[in-house]
């Protein structure tokens, strides 16, 4: 029909909440005097995660792959030796699947970041992935992002150690949501300016003002308060932890933000579920085995 002529009037793309891209269309056929309008969201895209510490900028790095699924480069054990025979690959998954010590990643340290993985763990199990890990006097310790078979394990009791806390210093919100035991988490650590936060499968669990008079009474009233300066480094490696138990390790990748926080876009906040968010009041010799 020669005499239809179609006419966009409006084309609207805009960031969902939960990461996604949402888009709008409306058009106009003259001739007809209808307006059609046509909306559609695509598939959620982990780079587009909106977040409170951190939203994507152009000033914040590319990510940097750890753990690919196929070889360990620059993973080490504590003693800086070459990954142990306990440590498997397997269908692009990293196996911790016999005792043999944890894997550092030595190649280079982090200050503020976003650290992403996916994991699962045997019933029963008990692991962790700790950053900014520093030498203290001859251990290896950092801040902890528990990796935990609530249902079964012990440590579950106290919510300080529980999954997703922050390992003997702060308690994940109550309202989480784990995957059964055998399936895949995924999770993201969001370190910047002092900040810290825990996301397990696409929710905010835990906020943390490192910098504050309330976090620095935690320490001292922790088992770190033997390790004088614990949390103070404002940079360090990652440590996946071996823990005696089995667990299982894919998608592990970094990325790095500069040291002057991007502008944050215009939108509605991420879901945020913490109880408390941030609240206001050589080579090493020995690893973080005190757990």
């Amino acid at each position: 029909m020669s005499w239809m002529r179609l006419t966009i009037t409006r084309l609207r793309v805009s960031r969902m909440i939960t990461g996604a891209i949402a888009w709008s269309l409306s058009f106009s056929i003259v001739g007809l005097g209808a307006v059609v309008h046509v909306a559609q969201s695509a598939e959620s895209d982990p780079e587009l995660t909106v977040n409170t510490v951190a939203a994507g900028g152009s000033n914040d790095g590319p990510r940097l792959p750890l753990f690919d699924g196929t070889s360990l480069v620059g993973w080490k054990t504590t003693a800086q030796q070459p990954p142990p025979d306990g440590w498997v690959i397997e269908e692009g998954a990293l196996h911790r699947k016999s005792r043999s010590g944890h894997l550092v990643y030595f190649d280079r340290e982090f200050s503020d970041f976003e650290l992403h993985w996916e994991w699962k763990i045997a019933p029963g199990g008990n692991s962790g992935v700790k950053y900014r890990l520093a030498d203290y006097g001859g251990r290896l310790l950092g801040l902890e992002y528990q990796l935990l078979d609530d249902l079964r394990h012990s440590n579950a009791k106290d919510p300080e150690r529980s999954a997703g806390a922050l390992y003997g210093l702060y308690a994940p919100s109550s309202n989480k949501h784990l995957k059964p035991v055998g399936e895949f988490n995924e999770s993201r650590v969001i370190v910047r300016d002092g900040k810290i936060e825990h996301w397990p499968n696409g929710e905010q669990i835990l906020a943390v003002d490192t910098r504050t008079e309330e976090f620095r009474q935690r320490v001292a009233a922790s088992k770190f308060n033997e390790y004088p300066g614990f949390a103070e480094r404002q940079k360090g490696w990652i440590m996946l932890q071996d823990h005696g138990n089995e667990v299982w390790f894919r998608n592990v990748w970094i990325r790095e933000f500069s040291s002057k926080p991007a502008e944050e876009a215009p939108g509605p906040p991420a879901k945020n579920h913490s109880d408390n968010p941030f609240p206001t009041g050589g080579s090493p010799s020995r690893p973080d085995n005190a757990h």
